[in-house]
């Protein structure tokens, strides 16, 4: 968890590569199939751990 935003966006960017690989292989999969995707939004809680 970021404690501001430059942070933030920081970690953002690192995350943005795989998500783009993600698509990627999922579009090259579906070979110009149409797909509905999903964009959830979970509570934080769910990715805490339960301490």
């Amino acid at each position: 968890l970021a404690d501001n935003e430059k942070d933030r966006r920081a970690a953002l960017a690192k995350l943005l590569p795989y998500q783009r690989e993600d698509f990627t292989g999922i579009f090259e999969s579906l070979k110009g199939l149409p797909a509905t995707i999903r964009l959830l939004d979970p509570p934080l809680h769910e990715f805490l751990p339960h301490t």
